[in-house]
């Protein structure tokens, strides 16, 4: 007797398959996904901010809201990202990264250029916040523009976010880039006026 023998199958099972593989990735939509995901809870920050309430508290009935957008970057940016881009190294399929001691090497680049010595403090959040952005997986970080339109995002998008923060609806403003009133980093300058700047990827809501 052959004990080795086996009968052969009529039908195949489905251990017999090869396990899928992934296609390519949709960077335009992975990238919308994640403004959309971040901006509902920033909006809600930002609402109850100038509301001065609590974040969960409900707007008035029949609210309607401006949303500002920045689709440029400011010129001190550029230049950063174009400082950060002679020191990023390709990290097999990932995608670029910063490596260690980046930053400082940044800072020393700086430092000896007279032009771009007075805005240090700025240019390191810059540099802070596209590494931290490579870091959690943002493969457009090292990017000037985004790879996607905000503002086809929001009106794709229109009844979810009014359902989200409970309001009546919505316009977009395309405030540039920004220049005037905020710093560069995706952050905002001090000023009151500034506290309401939108920066790229970055929305800005308030009620009208």
């Amino acid at each position: 007797i052959d004990l080795n023998y086996k009968k052969p199958r009529k039908h195949r099972l489905i251990y017999d398959e090869k396990w899928p593989s992934p296609g390519e990735v949709n960077l335009k939509m992975s990238e919308s996904f994640r403004f959309l995901k971040n901006a509902i809870p920033l909006f809600r920050e930002q609402l109850a901010k100038g509301k001065g309430k609590a974040r969960d508290d409900k707007l008035p009935k029949g609210s309607a809201a401006r949303i500002e957008i920045a689709t440029r970057p400011t010129e001190l940016r550029l230049r950063v990202l174009n400082i950060l881009r002679r020191h990023a190294v390709r990290s097999g399929d990932s995608g670029p990264v910063l490596p260690a001691g980046c930053l400082n090497r940044v800072k020393e680049h700086v430092l000896g250029d007279a032009i771009l010595k007075k805005d240090l403090k700025e240019i390191m959040q810059i540099a802070a916040h596209v590494r931290d952005k490579l870091s959690a997986g943002d493969t457009t970080a090292l990017e000037a523009m985004l790879p996607f339109d905000q503002k086809e995002v929001l009106s794709d998008n229109m009844e979810y976010i009014q359902a989200a923060l409970s309001i009546d609806g919505f316009e977009i403003i395309d405030v540039g880039s920004g220049e005037a009133n905020c710093d560069s980093n995706g952050g905002r300058k001090k000023s009151k006026r500034a506290a309401r700047a939108a920066t790229l990827g970055n929305p800005m809501i308030s009620i009208v």
